[in-house]
């Protein structure tokens, strides 16, 4: 059985199945204890109808993926939101407003969610937002952060078959080998 609480295990699932039981831990919370009130998640989606390539970075109290879908059924939306990356926070307003205001220079407008960073850059703050907001489950012995979804897998560059870090993400990307430069999927 895999540790959902420890980072360092590698956990061999795939995806869907991996998320599914984050989401399912989640969803066991007891909202009326006072840690647990403002438990949620921070999104990252993408609109290729829009002109300008950016991301929408959004807060919400319910999986992700439902309001990627409530996004595009508002009225006004050319294509669809399409869903790229999310963390899962124990304060999803205050996770939010840090990677806004870490990506603050990225900023489309102040009114708006929109932001034209470098998916490099959103991924980092995000990730920061996960860890400065983590969710704490588990009993006083075992009290830990539950783990986010998302792992780093290694990848080998086929021309010169050196090792490559790469963020899982729920679109298509591709690496770039340090070492050759050569971009690879």
């Amino acid at each position: 059985m895999i540790d959902w609480f420890s980072p360092e295990v590698f956990d061999p699932r795939p995806f869907p199945e991996r998320m599914m039981l984050v989401h399912h831990q989640i969803r066991s919370l007891d909202k009326r204890r006072r840690e647990y009130k403002k438990v949620g998640w921070v999104y990252v989606t993408r609109n290729a109808e829009l002109r300008r390539p950016v991301f929408k970075i959004g807060e919400t109290s319910r999986f992700p993926a439902e309001r990627a879908q409530e996004l595009s059924a508002e009225t006004g939306v050319l294509g669809a939101f399409e869903l790229v990356y999310f963390i899962h926070a124990g304060d999803r307003q205050a996770a939010e407003a840090h990677v806004h205001t870490a990506l603050a220079s990225s900023r489309v407008s102040n009114s708006k969610e929109f932001f034209a960073a470098p998916i490099n850059d959103v991924l980092k703050a995000l990730d920061s937002a996960a860890s400065v907001f983590p969710i704490w489950c588990g009993t006083r012995k075992n009290f830990r952060p539950l783990r986010q979804p998302f792992l780093v897998r290694v990848k080998h560059c086929p021309q010169c078959a050196k090792s490559t870090a790469v963020r899982e993400l729920l679109i298509p990307v591709q690496a770039k080998c340090a070492h050759c430069k050569l971009n690879f999927t």
